[in-house]
């Protein structure tokens, strides 16, 4: 028997099959060979719909596991729409969670040149509809020679360098030769309807008395494997006679190869057809309604799109068992609730039935309302651990929101987008989904007329819009949208969004450089906050100011507004608010230079974040407190801090204070006198800010580390400086966590000959991501890299 093959693990593994591959008996071993040859960086697979595309290159997507020791990825493109789909798409891929105001090929081209180092394999499947995406193709390619992409796809890509393979449908009998069963048996396409209906009914056997129908079958079928199977899941209900009768005349519209035809070919939708007419009329509705699900759904969302008005005529649950035994809609096996899908070639079939209906935009309305209701349990009194799951949930039916809003966008429905788009605020704050988020709130913000653009949820995308901004560093837009937003809330004689907009503003210059003007829009928002006798606008108002005030350079003026803010904090109950007015206090001192004043300052902020809970504030203060115990030379209390600190942020999933917690393990690392870890973890944290695009900001700390770096550098040979540099930047975030906390061996790729340039820190975030407990105390710290770095080096 063959050795068993297993696909490399990865973000996006191959598919494993479930059946066997059955008629292809040469082109397995004739893609082993393409893929195998280094001239063949492009290898597309092309042919009709439905013709065996996908399975043929899982299986030589498997097959090739060995040849790829850089990993084998397999991204399904059928739920992507266009160029910016893609483009997300490939950098999650590739591993790029930064933002970038570049074009996304030069994007994705710098990040493969940097990243890829070994031989991979990039498969997409379905890439005919994403045709305007070959420019990112390109640049991958170009990028690196370490790249091969095995592209599905039913048109040929037409890109200098593509080998193109056709995919033929399956063989078929020679209908001017007679045959015995045993020869039939042997004809590919035959072959899988035999497999498919023994399958669906044990008892099924092929005779001299079925046999010239089941041949017939998989002609009028035109051996395309997709079609025969569907044909064949229901030999229980129709025998090979009866089956073939009503499949008459169904195959009228070969394949005509023109532009103008449908999105999936004509062959494969006279079977689909044959199927829909199959199911009972309340099947045919579930399986219409259905369809305007994009990337999958659950038994609730079926429940409240296609049966919102009670007329769907069948439990919904039996209907969607019914679909899934009919291969209509396949079940996804995975942790929690489970999802329903179908091949994207039925949804597409499924949702022209939708548009023929008259039945369309009550589906779709009813599916953007699904949407809403579940993007606003986020913004509900739910725990963390519910919002954790929730943001979980979000990410699952990412597809289903953007089509929904598609939807309200395209008929300027205004109220409901400006809701979806504020409500969707926690799913597009993350470094890969900041300019989607961007994009569709600016598409939101322009819908209807104005009065429809002077309400309070017009202003809270537009305040959300503008803090999307402010992460990506452009603070022109940031500063535009807050006084759009501030400007409504006047008409509206909203004094709590005239706050909020003095505040925007008031950061929003701050981001810019502009000191004085910040300072004038913050000392706004306090006089509007004491106006109201609101106590906690009032204390917040008072901590903004106070930021500014120690940018210039007003120290005793900033700690004098920061201990009022603290005492109206306490007044009114609020350690939260009191914890971060200490941890601004500490940082003023910190900068000063005046560490003993500081670290009391962090403490006291601590011990109030630690009597909450709060695990954003304690890994917050735990940073810091270990960046002041490097300046101390406490190396114990350092290596505790920042332990600490990493287990929590790590947990958290924040990236950016996870940089920050890594590169104070550098600096620590000097003080260990460990100059390799050191210059290890400094080149993987100079790599992770590249990838993230998270600026350095020169600060006394930043200096203070990069000149602990430097002299680690001097105190080991050049070379291998380099190389420790270089493997550090190709660790994973997973390896340079246990190096920090734990000081496992854990296996990475080889060294490079390209050494990295060196960044500095990130000035502290208080964003605040959700909560996990997190484990136990700090274990003593080993370098995982130094034996590979050194032998290495030797060569």
């Amino acid at each position: 028997m063959p050795p068993a093959r297993r696909a490399q693990r990865t973000a996006f593994p191959v598919p494993i099959p479930r059946s066997a591959l059955i008629g292809r008996h040469h082109d397995p071993a004739t893609l082993r060979q393409l893929l195998r040859r280094d001239d063949v960086r492009l290898l597309t697979l092309s042919g009709a719909g439905g013709c065996g595309k996908t399975r043929l290159a899982i299986e030589a997507a498997l097959d090739a596991t060995d040849a790829f020791p850089g990993g084998v990825s397999f991204v399904g493109l059928a739920g992507v729409k266009d160029h910016a789909g893609v483009g997300s798409t490939l950098a999650d891929v590739l591993g790029f969670e930064g933002t970038d105001d570049r074009p996304m090929a030069d994007v994705l081209s710098a990040h493969a040149r940097l990243t890829l180092h070994r031989r991979t394999l990039l498969v997409l499947d379905n890439l005919e509809h994403l045709l305007s995406a070959a420019d990112l193709i390109v640049a991958l390619l170009d990028s690196t020679p370490h790249l091969h992409v095995l592209a599905t796809s039913r048109t040929v890509l037409r890109l200098y360098g593509e080998h193109d393979y056709r995919v033929s449908p399956l063989a078929l009998p020679d209908p001017a030769r007679p045959s015995t069963l045993d020869a039939l048996r042997d004809v590919p396409a035959i072959a899988l309807f035999l497999v498919r209906a023994k399958a669906a009914d044990h008892d099924f056997s092929f005779t001299a008395a079925n046999a010239s129908a089941i041949a017939e079958i998989c002609c009028r079928l035109d051996g395309l494997p997709l079609g025969i199977e569907l044909a064949a899941a229901h030999i229980t209900t129709l025998p090979p006679l009866v089956m073939l009768a009503r499949l008459r005349n169904r195959l009228d519209l070969p394949q005509s190869g023109y532009r103008d035809v449908p999105s999936r070919q004509q062959t494969l939708r006279n079977a689909l057809d044959w199927s829909y007419d199959l199911l009972a009329p309340a099947e045919q509705r579930l399986f219409r309604r259905i369809s305007v699900f994009a990337g999958g759904c659950t038994l609730e969302g079926v429940e409240a799109v296609c049966n919102a008005a009670h007329d769907l005529g069948v439990d919904a649950m039996v209907g969607v068992s019914s679909l899934i035994a009919r291969s209509q809609l396949r079940e996804l096996r995975q942790r929690g609730e489970p999802r329903f899908t179908s091949l994207e070639t039925i949804r597409e079939y499924g949702l022209e039935l939708l548009a023929g209906s008259g039945e369309e935009a009550v589906v779709r309305r009813a599916h953007a309302a699904y949407c809403l209701v579940l993007a606003e349990e986020g913004h509900a009194a739910i725990t963390d651990e519910e919002r954790s799951g929730w943001l979980e949930l979000c990410t699952l039916e990412r597809e289903n929101f953007r089509a929904a809003l598609a939807f309200l966008i395209a008929g300027d429905h205004a109220e409901w987008a400006q809701r979806l788009g504020v409500a969707l605020h926690a799913l597009w704050d993350r470094p890969d989904h900041l300019s989607e988020g961007r994009a569709q709130l600016a598409a939101i913000l322009r819908l209807g007329n104005p009065q429809a653009r002077q309400s309070r949820t017009w202003v809270n995308a537009a305040v959300y819009a503008a803090g999307l901004a402010a992460v990506q560093g452009d603070f022109e837009s940031t500063r535009a949208l807050h006084h759009a937003a501030l400007e409504v809330s006047r008409v509206l004689d909203d004094p709590k969004g005239v706050i909020n907009g003095l505040t925007g503003l008031g950061f929003a210059e701050r981001g810019l450089g502009n000191h004085v003007a910040a300072r004038s829009w913050f000392e706004q928002a306090l006089a509007a906050s004491r106006h109201m006798d609101d106590a906690w606008r009032i204390a917040a108002a008072l901590s903004n100011l106070a930021r500014v005030l120690a940018d210039l350079e007003q120290r005793s003026a900033a700690a004098a507004v920061l201990h009022e803010a603290a005492r109206t904090f306490a007044r009114i109950d609020d350690s939260n608010g009191a914890g971060w007015a200490f941890h601004q206090l500490g940082e003023i001192a910190h900068h000063a230079g005046d560490l003993e004043e500081a670290k009391e300052a962090y403490e006291r902020g601590l011990a109030l974040f630690q009597r909450l809970g709060h695990e954003w504030g304690i890994a917050r203060c735990c940073l810091d407190l270990g960046y002041l115990a490097c300046e101390q030379a406490d190396r114990a209390a350092a290596s505790a801090a920042f332990a600490e600190a990493l287990r929590l942020l790590h947990a958290l999933q924040h990236r950016r204070g996870i940089i920050q917690a890594l590169e104070g393990c550098a600096l620590l690392s000097v003080l260990e006198d460990d100059p390799v870890r050191a210059v290890t973890m400094a080149g993987a944290t100079a790599a992770m800010r590249r990838a993230s695009n998270l600026p350095s900001v020169k600060t006394r700390i930043s200096k203070l580390r990069d000149d602990a770096v430097s002299r680690a550098w001097t105190r080991i040979d050049e070379r291998a400086a380099r190389c420790a540099w270089d493997a550090g930047a190709l660790l994973s975030l997973e390896a340079l966590v246990a190096l920090a906390l734990d000081g496992r061996r854990v296996p990475g790729p080889p060294p490079t000959e390209n050494s990295s340039d060196r960044a500095g820190v990130l000035p502290p975030s208080h964003d605040q991501p959700g909560s996990r407990h997190v484990g136990r105390a700090p274990a003593p710290v080993t370098h995982p890299v130094r034996s590979r770095c050194s032998r290495s080096c030797r060569r």
